[in-house]
């Protein structure tokens, strides 16, 4: 039996943090917390609460989800980075920062949601609807190529 997968949510959207919540709790993936900026999430996680995967919203008109990411690529390494956002991000400059995948907010595809986590969570790489094993560095035109 597979392990249930950690999860913490850090976007600045109460409502979007809930319904994102609400869905994606399942037999496999445990919402372990929630924050609205990097400052709640420093205060989140620590020994006794530590995610296998971060949900983190890439910039939001109240927060730098950029500061989150920084902050737990540099303290909490072994967190896996699934970033969201309203707005196209390149994929190789998401590679760069450390994401392990990236999903458009705005599309709702909640089955996509739960199946970039599982990849990522298993070492993969997911990025909109191109998952990617291995980080491929030819992607100078913000394509992705499956390898």
């Amino acid at each position: 039996m597979q392990s249930q997968v950690k999860i913490v949510i850090v976007d600045d959207s109460a409502e979007y943090r809930y319904v994102l919540k609400t869905i994606l709790q399942t037999q496999l993936i445990e919402i372990i917390g929630e924050a609205a900026n990097d400052e709640e999430l420093q205060q989140l996680i620590g020994p006794d609460v530590m995610p296998d995967v971060a949900i983190v919203n890439y910039k939001s008109s109240k927060a730098d989800g950029l500061n989150s990411i920084e902050w737990l690529r540099h303290n909490y390494p072994s967190v896996k980075l699934l970033v969201n956002s309203m707005h196209a991000v390149p994929i190789h400059y998401l590679q760069e920062i450390g994401a392990g995948g990236y999903f458009v907010k705005s599309r709702g595809d909640f089955k996509e949601i739960i199946q970039a986590i599982q990849i990522i969570h298993a070492g993969g790489q997911y990025f909109n609807n191109a998952p990617v094993n291995v980080p491929n560095r030819d992607q100078q035109d913000g394509h992705t190529f499956h390898v």
